[in-house]
C-alpha cells in the first residue's frame, strides 16, 4: 500500500471515530431526556388522576351529607302518603320547583358554587317531590315503569348509592356524572336523591395537568373513548374517530400498569405518553378511568435534538476540514519521499552518479515535521471549539431540566407548590410530628365567589386574583410551612408544630389581609374575600393524613355555608 493511501486511511479513522463516539453520546442524551420527561409526566398523570378521584369523592360525600337532612327525608315520606294525582298535578303546574323543599335544594346548589347542574329527589314510589330545575321525568320508580325503574333510581334504591358514568347530560346540556343516594328513616326506604354533578372541576384538573406548552392531559375509559380533555382538544371527547382503543398505553393500563412510552395519538401523532390507571387507586368510581399525559415527540426531545443538530453540524465541519487538510498533506508528503525512493533505487541499480538532494533544515522531512505540528495545532484548535460548543449545549440542557423540575413541583400561576408536592410534604410532616408527638395544623382556603370574578371580568382577572392571593401566602408562611395550590381557586397551608388557636390566628390574618388587598387589573380594582377551614391535631404513629384534610374541608364547608369571608374550626375529636 502506498504512503498516500496509508495517510488517507489513517485520517479517515481519525475522522470517523469521533463521529461514532459523538453519535453514541447523542443517543445516550436522548434516552436520558426521555427518561426525565417521562418520569415527570408520569408523576403529573398520577397527580391529575389522584386530584380527579378526590374531587369526585368530595362530591359524593357532599351529596351523601344532603341525603341525611331530615327535612328532605321527611318531605319524601310525606309525599309518599299523597295520592299520585295530587303529586302529578303539582308536577304539571311546576309547583314542585317553587316549594320550600325546592328552595332548600336551590340553597344547597348555591352553596356548592354551581358544581351541580340539577338536584331533585323522589318519594319511595319514584315520583319527583322537589327539584331545582323543571324535569320531564316525573315517574322514576317501579310504579310508573314496571317491573323495574330507571337504572340510577333502581340501583340507588337497591344498594343505597350509585355513581354514574361521565356522560353528556342532555337535560343539563353539559358533561356530568349522576350521583344518586337512597333516602331512608326509621321506617326504611323513603326515596332517592339525585344530583347531576357538573364535572367542570374535573375538566379544570385535566386541563391544568401538562408539561410545557404542547403537553396536555386526557381522561380515557377502558374502551378508549376520551372522556375529558383541555379546551383546545374538546373536539376529541367522545369522538370515535379519535379513539385510543388501540394505543399501547391503554392496553398496558388495562393490566393495571402505569408508566410511559412512545405511542401514536390520532390528533397529535407520535408522542411520549405517560399513563396512570384508576385501578391503582382505592376508589371504585374511577376504576375504569385512565389519565394520559401526552407530549408530542418534538417537544419531548427538543433539548436533545438541539444538541444533536448543533453538535453534528460542528463535528461535520471539523471532519470535512480535517479530511481536506489530510489529503493535501498526504500529497505533499508523498512527493519528496518518492523522489528519495527513486534516488535510492538508482543507487541500488549501480547508478552512483545519482545524488540524494540535500535537505538540510528546509528539506521535505523537516517540512513534514512542521506540517504535522501545524496539523496538530489545528486539530487542537478544532477540538477546543468542539468542547466549548458542547459545554454551551450542556448549559442549555441543564436550564431546560431546571424548567421541567419547576413545572413538575410548582403551580405556574400562583408560584405555590402543586398538590403532589403538598401531599408528599404532608406525609413527611406526619412522620416528623409522630416522632416528636407534636401538633400539625392545616388551613384550606377558598376564594369566595371566584366564578363571578371570571364571569364578570374574564379569566385573566381570575388569574390576577390567584396570583395575588398566592403571593400573599408565599410572603406570610414560614420557611417550615408548606403553601400549595390545592385545586382551582382552593389553596392549602400546612403548619407544623402549630396549635389550633395559633392556626386560627394565622387564618384570621390571611383572611383580613386578603380582604384589605386591592388587586389592580385592566384599570380596575378588584376586591375579594376568602373562606378558611382550620383544623389541628396531635399526630400519632398510625395517623392518617386524609383525616386532617377531611376535617379542614368540613370546616371550610361550614365557613362557606355560614356566609363566607370567615374562618371556621373543625376541632379534633376528644378521646
Amino acid at each position: 500500500m502506498s504512503i498516500r493511501k496509508k495517510v488517507t486511511l489513517a485520517l479517515l479513522v481519525v475522522t470517523v471515530a469521533p463521529l461514532v463516539a459523538f453519535a453514541v453520546a447523542i443517543f445516550a442524551i436522548n434516552n436520558s431526556q426521555v427518561d426525565r420527561v417521562g418520569s415527570i409526566a408520569q408523576w403529573q398523570a398520577r397527580s391529575a388522576l389522584e386530584a380527579t378521584a378526590w374531587d369526585l369523592h368530595r362530591a359524593v360525600s357532599e351529596v351523601q351529607s344532603w341525603a341525611t337532612t331530615q327535612g328532605i327525608v321527611a318531605s319524601a315520606r310525606r309525599a309518599e302518603k299523597e295520592p299520585r294525582q295530587a303529586i302529578e298535578g303539582a308536577w304539571q303546574k311546576n309547583e314542585y320547583i317553587y316549594t320550600p323543599e325546592a328552595r332548600r335544594l336551590k340553597q344547597l346548589q348555591s352553596y356548592s358554587e354551581g358544581r351541580y347542574a340539577e338536584i331533585f329527589y323522589t318519594d319511595a314510589r319514584g315520583f319527583v317531590v322537589a327539584s331545582t330545575n323543571p324535569t320531564s321525568d316525573f315517574g322514576q320508580g317501579p310504579e310508573d315503569d314496571p317491573p323495574r325503574g330507571e337504572p340510577w333510581w333502581d340501583d340507588a334504591a337497591t344498594t343505597g348509592l350509585r355513581v354514574g358514568e361521565l356522560t353528556y347530560d342532555q337535560s343539563a346540556k353539559r358533561y356530568a356524572i349522576d350521583i344518586s343516594i337512597a333516602l331512608s328513616d326509621e321506617d326504611g326506604f323513603a326515596g332517592v336523591l339525585k344530583a347531576v354533578y357538573n364535572v367542570e372541576s374535573i375538566l379544570d384538573i385535566i386541563g391544568q395537568a401538562n408539561i410545557g406548552r404542547d403537553g396536555h392531559t386526557v381522561l380515557v375509559d377502558t374502551q378508549g373513548s376520551v372522556l375529558a380533555a383541555p379546551q383546545r382538544f374538546r373536539h376529541v371527547v367522545f369522538n370515535e374517530e379519535q379513539s385510543l382503543a388501540e394505543s399501547r398505553a391503554l392496553r398496558r393500563s388495562r393490566k393495571g400498569e402505569s408508566g410511559y412510552g412512545f405511542d401514536d395519538i390520532p390528533w397529535v401523532g407520535q408522542s411520549l405518553v405517560a399513563y396512570a390507571p384508576g385501578t391503582t387507586f382505592d376508589n371504585r368510581w374511577i376504576q375504569d378511568w385512565t389519565v394520559m399525559l401526552i407530549i408530542p415527540q418534538e417537544a419531548a426531545l427538543i433539548s436533545a435534538r438541539q444538541v444533536q443538530l448543533l453538535g453534528l453540524g460542528a463535528l461535520a465541519l471539523v471532519s470535512a476540514v480535517v479530511l481536506l487538510v489530510g489529503i493535501l498533506l498526504g500529497r505533499r508528503m508523498s512527493t519528496p519521499l518518492l523522489e528519495i525512493n527513486s534516488a535510492v533505487s538508482q543507487l541500488e541499480g549501480g547508478h552512483f552518479d545519482v545524488k540524494v538532494p540535500e535537505r538540510s533544515g528546509n528539506d521535505e522531512i523537516a517540512q513534514l515535521g512542521r506540517s504535522i505540528n501545524s496539523m496538530t495545532d489545528r486539530l487542537a484548535e478544532y477540538e477546543a471549539m468542539n468542547i466549548k460548543q458542547i459545554q454551551s449545549l450542556n448549559r442549555e440542557l441543564e436550564s431546560a431540566n431546571r424548567e421541567l423540575t419547576q413545572l413538575a413541583t410548582r403551580d405556574s400561576l400562583t408560584g405555590l407548590v402543586n398538590v403532589r408536592v403538598f401531599r408528599e410534604q404532608l406525609d413527611v410532616e406526619i412522620k416528623r410530628a409522630s416522632r416528636n408527638g407534636s401538633t400539625l395544623a392545616l388551613l384550606l382556603i377558598d376564594i369566595d365567589y371566584f366564578k363571578k370574578v371570571n364571569d364578570s371580568y374574564g379569566h385573566q382577572a381570575g388569574d390576577a386574583v390567584l396570583r395575588a392571593v398566592g403571593q400573599l401566602l408565599r410572603d406570610m408562611v414560614r420557611a417550615t410551612d408548606c403553601a400549595a395550590r390545592y385545586g382551582g381557586e382552593e389553596m392549602a397551608v400546612l403548619l407544623p408544630e402549630t396549635s389550633q388557636q395559633q392556626a386560627y390566628r394565622v387564618a384570621e390574618k390571611i383572611r383580613k389581609l386578603v380582604m384589605l388587598e386591592s388587586i389592580e387589573f385592566d384599570d380596575q380594582t378588584l376586591e375579594v374575600t376568602v373562606s378558611i377551614g382550620v383544623t389541628a391535631d396531635t399526630v400519632t404513629p398510625d395517623y392518617d393524613g386524609e383525616t386532617l384534610i377531611k376535617r379542614a374541608d368540613e370546616a371550610l364547608y361550614n365557613a362557606k355555608g355560614a356566609g363566607r369571608n370567615r374562618v371556621e374550626i373543625m376541632a379534633a375529636p376528644t378521646t
